[in-house]
C-alpha cells in the first residue's frame, strides 16, 4: 500500500510527488508527533541541516513515511488512526507517504523509479545501527552488500541524529557508533566519503523524548 498526501491534504500519485525531484525522507510512526526525535521532528534540525549541506540549486521534497506495521491495532489496520496522523503532518507543511516498505533499500529503490536526483534520509542513531545489522538482509542473495549497492549507488546521504544510550549514559554519534567489526570497514568507507553525517542537535535533552507508541 502506498498513499501520498500533499500539505493541503490532497491524495496524490507518487509521480506527482517524486518525479525528477530531490527527496528528503524522514520515517516514523508519528504517534504522536513530538519535537526533537528522529522521525518525529518534521520541521526541525534535521531538515534544516540537510538543506544547508545540499547544493544551492537543490530543492528537497520532504516525504515523511509512516510504516504500516506501526499502524495496526489488534491485528487490523486502524485507518482513522493513520489518516489522523497524516492530517497532522500535512498541517505542518509536510508531504506524507504511507507505504508497507520495511527496509530502507526498498524505499530507496522505490524512489529511484521516479527520480535520479539527490536523496537524503534522516534517521536516529539506533535506526542507523539497524541499517548496518546483517540479519535484516538475510533474504537477499548478496546480503548487506546487495542492499547497500541498491542504496548508495544512488546519490544518497544519511543524516543521523545522535542517540542517547541511557543504560550506559553515552551519547552515540557516527564516530563512536558500535558497529560490528565485520561491517566496520564498510561503515568507515561511507563515513569517510560523507555518505553518512551527524545531525548537530543543540538541545540534547530532546533526545529523551519518545512517542508513546513507536
Amino acid at each position: 500500500m502506498r498513499s501520498s498526501f500533499s500539505p493541503d491534504g490532497r491524495n496524490l500519485q507518487a509521480a506527482d510527488v517524486l518525479y525528477k525531484k530531490n527527496i528528503l525522507a524522514i520515517r516514523g510512526s508519528f504517534r504522536p508527533v513530538t519535537q526533537g526525535q528522529p522521525g518525529h521532528d518534521p520541521t526541525g534540525t534535521g531538515h534544516v541541516q540537510a538543506r544547508k549541506t545540499g547544493s544551492k540549486r537543490t530543492r528537497f521534497n520532504c516525504s515523511s513515511k509512516s510504516r504500516l506495521n506501526n499502524l495496526k491495532a489488534e491485528g487490523d489496520i486502524d485507518e482513522k488512526d493513520f489518516l489522523d496522523r497524516a492530517d497532522i503532518l500535512c498541517s505542518l507543511g509536510q508531504t506524507v507517504l504511507i507505504s508497507n516498505y520495511q527496509e530502507y533499500y526498498k524505499l530507496i529503490e522505490y524512489f529511484s523509479r521516479y527520480t535520479k536526483r539527490r536523496m537524503g534520509v534522516i534517521m536516529g542513531g539506533n535506526a542507523m545501527m539497524d541499517l548496518f545489522n546483517e540479519r535484516y538482509y538475510r533474504d537477499l542473495n548478496g546480503g548487506i552488500l546487495e542492499a547497500f549497492g541498491i542504496m548508495f549507488s544512488r546519490d544518497l546521504k544519511v543524516y543521523a541524529y545522535p542517540w542517547h544510550d541511557a543504560k550506559n549514559d553515552v551519547l552515540i554519534r557516527t564516530d563512536n557508533a558500535p558497529i560490528h567489526p565485520r561491517i566496520k570497514p564498510l561503515y568507515d568507507y561511507l563515513l569517510f566519503n560523507k555518505r553518512i553525517t551527524d545531525i548537530q542537535l543543540d538541545d540534547l535533552s530532546l533526545l529523551d523524548i519518545f512517542s508513546v507508541k513507536s
